[in-house]
């Protein structure tokens, strides 16, 4: 069976035992939950969460978009894709993670022909490839892997490990200037204080999140807006300097201060 089930909040061990205590005995919930927020930037505690799921009998798949390349892994059920901090870019490929103990217990839904043992063969009957080579359904993306392989380099020389430890200082540092300078300006942190427990990006919450996002736009500042009301500001550690987390704050103080973003419209684009 699979379980889906929308929580009000970042998800933790506890309220995600509330959210599974109406299965039925016998029911075997499969949750799907992000590894880090994609609004707040919360980070999950997986191994509580894993083992409260494993405890109704079910198992855990983690949506890992947002801490992929940033946030060390350690062979969790997953998915991800390589387009945020591993560098691909918007149409990058995406990848599955699966430990090696399930390998030979899952099987595809899409039973396509790279994954099919002897293919060559061209039997009728799926006999799927041992390992993780059955999940390699289609004909690989030469190109877009290719694309990718220079921001995987950086991250395999630069160390998971290294980039977690920027990413945490870095995400405070912005964290202290918002303190200083925002927080006068009607701005609320969305983000958790614990650096353990964020992933590599800071929301900053407005009334007024969807103007003042396009105002830093016209500035060269680019985040993003997330409904209803949060300013994501991405820092990639192997590309982001201090200096430009502090430009990209200044300048965002100083379009509160001039109040820039009134002369903006309210109505939203399609993609924000």
């Amino acid at each position: 069976m699979s379980l889906k089930t929308t929580l009000s909040k970042d998800p933790t061990a506890q309220n995600v035992e509330e959210a599974l205590k109406w299965l039925r005995s016998g029911q075997t919930p499969l949750v799907s939950l992000p590894l880090v927020c994609y609004r707040s930037g919360a980070l999950a505690d997986a191994d509580a969460i894993d083992a409260v799921v494993e405890d109704a009998g079910g198992r855990t798949i983690w949506d890992g978009c947002h801490a992929s390349g940033i946030i060390p892994l350690d062979g969790k059920l997953m998915v991800s894709c390589t387009y945020k901090y591993l560098n691909g870019g918007p149409g990058a490929p995406a990848f599955i993670v699966i430990p090696e103990e399930l390998q030979g217990k899952l099987t595809p839904v899409i039973q396509g022909w790279m994954g099919q043992q002897n293919q060559f063969d061209m039997d009728w009957q799926y006999q799927p490839v041992p390992g993780m080579k059955r999940w390699a359904s289609g004909t690989p993306p030469v190109l877009s892997l290719a694309a990718i392989e220079p921001g995987a380099d950086m991250i395999l020389e630069a160390g998971v490990d290294n980039i977690r430890q920027k990413s945490m200082v870095l995400t405070q540092f912005v964290i202290q200037l918002y303190r200083n300078h925002l927080q006068s300006e009607g701005f609320t942190l969305g983000t958790p204080e614990d650096p353990t427990r964020r992933g590599g990006h800071v929301a900053l919450c407005h009334p007024e999140a969807y103007r003042i996002c396009k105002a830093m736009i016209y500035e060269d500042v680019i985040p993003d807006f997330r409904p209803p009301n949060i300013i994501r500001l991405g820092l990639t550690p192997l590309d982001t300097r201090y200096v430009d987390a502090y430009d990209g704050i200044d300048i965002l103080r100083e379009i509160m201060r001039t109040e820039k973003y009134k002369r903006l419209t309210k109505e939203r684009s399609r993609v924000t």
